[in-house]
């Protein structure tokens, strides 16, 4: 496992991310004014915005959390049982703070 590109990765997901996070703020600063039974679809493309918004916030964390994670020497070891993470997991899952064991465990 090679920190250095696993890192690069992940610095361009998040700026990535944080580019995709401004495009939808920027399509949430103006809400639609509509009446009752108008406007569904404006009401749908805002609900969908912000739910939008919402995952790619949790998204932009969990990237930021390995970044520092691999700054801190602790990225790949499992949160809750300290044991090293599978390599195939974490590239799948480069985010994950879990083992497969922890993570089946649900902890």
């Amino acid at each position: 496992m090679d920190l250095d590109s696993i890192k690069e990765n992940l610095a361009v997901s998040l700026e990535e991310a944080k580019q995709e996070h401004q495009e939808v703020k920027k399509r949430l600063e103006n809400k639609p004014s509509f009446g009752l039974g108008e406007g569904a679809t404006l009401a749908y493309s805002w609900e969908m915005s912000l739910a939008r918004r919402g995952e790619i916030e949790a998204r932009i964390e969990s990237l930021q959390e390995a970044v520092d994670r691999i700054e801190k020497g602790t990225y790949g070891y499992c949160r809750n049982c300290n044991r090293p993470i599978n390599s195939e997991r974490l590239e799948i899952l480069p985010t994950t703070t879990l083992c497969t064991s922890c993570a089946a465990e649900g902890k």
